[in-house]
């Protein structure tokens, strides 16, 4: 079920003749997917109405599409105080608020929606999703219960109802609920995408008849571009599970190129030399002599635990063993470090600048965050991978906290990466050049961090934790000054709920098997070693 689904806009068009065809053509421009024209034309009638809610509301749904989160979140806001009320408006801000972390905001706003027009099964779904993602999975089960009584056809309701289930771990479950999604809708794309990385993930086979018709259609161009890249990605994974590696590579290829394609469409396009100017700019804004000079609480808060490194690295491997000890709770992949810093004017180099009341103001609001995860714990991770370009402003708020850098083979790393087929963002992982020049900036900035953050870091390495995993732990409980507790071997039992793309891999015993998958694939990944270069 994709994270993102929302409805559109709707409303009337202003009773202007002019504005009143400005509007229709900024409506018809999202419709087409011409997202710059739609943003233009909203933003030109906003001059002259600026108080006009279904203008403000157009405007987030544009910002919306574009990605534009933080900004369709404040359109959508001024809507609703501005009076408008419809369970449209009150959805899609419930999707916006969740791609900025803001779970319990976008669960209310969810909810506000599903009340206003409670017989309309898909609100009960999107409801249930972003309760799904919230945490809330057993409440999320109920809602798509209702959504189902509702509508019984509702394949949303199944798909969403199966990721609840992976999420906990029930296997025979999700996938029982992925097959009644393909039993009344047998083209449903996503109900086959998590079919297909559900069974993978148990060593299970998928109906031979079932991939046939999938890899048919896909491979005559039967779907959108979204579509395109999510049945591919799911042939990608049933044929690697087969072992027909150029079979699968050939797929996961061309999922990458339909992402790309919708993103060059959007106007979206990944921009590797700006990825690399932001890192160069980090290294200089946190010189060693920076963080010298700044002065260290005298009860530094030693709360937060930051898990960082390469998507697919680990990280969730590390929360998992984390979590099962009882001084440390599990927080997921937070946002706010990265909104915080995104708040900031001035570049890289903002936090460097920051008053100290400011500074202690920012973390009293990362803290809010942490609170509400839990508010006993000693600990709570935070292991969102792309912390890493935020180390400097979270060394400048904690400089009690702790830093846990996963490590692992970069070619295995960048090939998981590519295969992945993320929900948001990431956009670097769909190009096998852009993905080893992401990972040779990664790899300078953690350089550069490991010399001069003074924060403790420890450092672990995929391939040396599941070769020796009590040895690993061991190493990493000492080097978070944690005691020992037994309870960390056995992560792989834990009943909580996780929700990340490593949620079937955490879930079983730790295994040597991905270690130079990258082997299987050599000769499609020339492109990507000579990226990597000397990484390689």
């Amino acid at each position: 079920m994709p994270r993102g689904r929302h409805q559109r806009p709707s409303h009337s068009a202003p009773p202007d003749t002019e504005a009143e065809r400005r509007f229709a053509a900024a409506t018809a421009a999202l419709r087409q997917g011409d997202l710059a024209e739609a943003e233009r034309l909203c933003r030109q009638l906003l001059e002259s109405r600026p108080e006009e809610p279904v203008l403000h509301e157009l405007l987030g749904a544009v910002l919306m599409q574009e990605g534009e989160n933080a900004a369709a979140a404040d359109a959508m806001r001024r809507a609703i105080e501005a009076g408008l009320r419809t369970a449209g408006i009150h959805n899609n801000f419930a999707v916006v608020l969740e791609r900025l972390g803001r779970n319990d905001e976008a669960v209310a706003a969810a909810r506000t929606a599903a009340r206003l027009k409670p017989q309309q099964a898909a609100l009960q779904v999107n409801l249930a999703n972003r309760l799904r993602n919230a945490g809330q999975v057993a409440e999320s089960i109920e809602a798509y219960d209702r959504a189902l009584a509702l509508d019984p056809d509702m394949v949303a309701a199944h798909v969403g109802m199966g990721n609840a289930y992976g999420a906990l771990g029930e296997r025979e479950a999700a996938i029982q609920q992925f097959h009644k999604a393909l039993e009344r809708r047998p083209g449903h794309v996503h109900a086959f995408y998590h079919l297909a990385l559900t069974a993978k993930a148990g060593a299970l086979a998928v109906d031979a008849g079932l991939v046939e018709s999938f890899r048919a259609r896909a491979e005559q161009g039967a779907f959108a571009r979204h579509e395109a890249a999510l049945a591919h990605n799911a042939l990608g994974h049933v044929f690697d599970r087969q072992g027909e590696y150029d079979r699968a590579f050939r797929h996961f290829r061309a999922s990458n190129e339909a992402r790309r394609a919708e993103r060059a469409a959007q106007h979206r396009r990944y921009d590797a030399e700006a990825q690399s100017r932001q890192v160069d700019q980090l290294i200089e804004a946190f010189p060693a002599r920076g963080f010298a000079e700044r002065r260290t609480p005298a009860a530094p808060d030693r709360r937060p635990i930051f898990i960082v490194g390469m998507p697919r690295s680990g990280t969730t491997l590390v929360e998992q063993i984390l979590s099962a000890h009882s001084d440390v709770a599990a927080g997921g992949e937070l946002l706010e470090m990265g909104a915080i810093a995104a708040s900031l004017t001035g570049g890289p180099a903002a936090p460097c600048k920051l008053a100290q009341a400011k500074r202690d103001a920012l973390a009293e609001r990362y803290r809010a965050v942490l609170r509400r995860i839990d508010p006993e714990a000693a600990h709570v991770t935070d292991k969102l991978p792309q912390n890493f370009l935020h180390l400097g402003l979270a060394a400048l708020l904690f400089p009690g906290a702790s830093v846990v850098h996963c490590r692992r083979d970069p070619l295995d790393t960048c090939l998981s990466c590519y295969f992945q087929h993320f929900a948001q963002g990431n956009a670097f992982a769909e190009d096998l050049a852009d993905l080893g020049a992401f990972y040779r900036d990664y790899r300078r900035l953690m350089d550069h961090w490991r010399v001069v953050l003074p924060l403790r870091l420890v450092e672990v390495d995929y391939e040396s934790l599941v070769r020796s995993p009590e040895a690993q732990i061991r190493r990493l409980l000492e080097g978070l000054d944690l005691g020992w507790q037994a309870t960390c071997l056995d992560f792989a039992g834990s009943r909580d709920p996780v929700l990340t793309a490593s949620q079937w891999q955490v879930r079983q015993p730790i295994s040597t098997r991905p270690i130079g998958r990258w082997r299987r694939y050599r000769e499609h990944l020339a492109t990507l070693i000579d990226a990597l270069g000397d990484l390689a």
